[in-house]
């Protein structure tokens, strides 16, 4: 009786106007660990941690309450900054509810995941879940292409694309995925401008929708003109 290295607890820990970084990984629970760095968060949060042990089984109950950080996922990084919003990490399911700035536009973060437990060997399964990141207003500049895979980034580039534009990226993870994971890009541009390099007739006023989904390319009802013509 009494306590020893394997004894059940109980631990609460509350904080407010933490300030967090990359320093923080190697204070947080593997599960937690794993997808911070995956967002690389920095700023200002209020927490609240609760983990209980029975029988040497670790549940964490972990919420985050961002009050101005930074995030930048490794899938897609693209800067987002002032974000407000809640992570919160219940036994092995992590969900993200997040409102953020990328450049002077509002851009939304919604996800869910469910980590599993290893197995026998081990290793732990295949985490399921998805993440979700709406723009509206955006702004073609180099910081979005740098976030972009370099296939893709080249297929913009190639387009000479500027103007402003509405996205949605999703990333996806589950065992009936190849490799386990899968990306999807929605854009529908407003107000653009492009010359393809290929073929440099210039259009402008140009909208439509292009649309990556695993690294295959569809453009559809693209129009625009160029002078008095109607492009489509």
């Amino acid at each position: 009786v009494g306590w020893n290295a394997a004894a059940d607890f109980d631990l609460l820990l509350e904080a407010e106007r933490l300030i967090v970084g990359r320093h923080w990984e190697g204070l947080l629970p593997e599960a937690v660990a794993s997808q911070w760095s995956k967002l690389l968060p920095a700023g200002e949060i209020d927490l609240r941690a609760q983990l209980s042990r029975r029988a040497g089984r670790i549940e964490p109950q972990v919420s985050v309450r961002c009050r101005n950080v930074s995030l930048t996922h490794y899938r897609f990084p693209y800067r987002v900054d002032r974000t407000v919003g809640t992570v919160v990490l219940d036994g092995r399911t992590l969900s993200i509810h997040l409102t953020g700035q990328a450049g002077g536009h509002p851009v939304h973060v919604q996800g869910a995941f469910r980590m599993p437990e290893a197995g026998p060997d081990g290793v732990p399964g295949t985490t399921v879940g998805s993440l979700e990141v709406r723009g509206e207003g955006m702004r073609i500049d180099d910081a979005l292409l740098a976030a972009m895979p370099p296939r893709s980034a080249h297929i913009i580039r190639a387009l000479r694309a500027a103007g402003t534009f509405d996205f949605v990226f999703r990333h996806e993870r589950g065992p009936q995925l190849p490799a386990g994971h899968a990306n999807s890009l929605g854009i529908r541009l407003v107000q653009c401008n492009l010359a393809y390099a290929a073929f440099p007739y210039p259009l402008s006023n140009v909208s439509g929708t292009i649309r990556m989904d695993r690294g295959l390319w569809t453009i559809r009802g693209v129009t625009g003109s160029n002078d008095t013509e109607i492009g489509r």
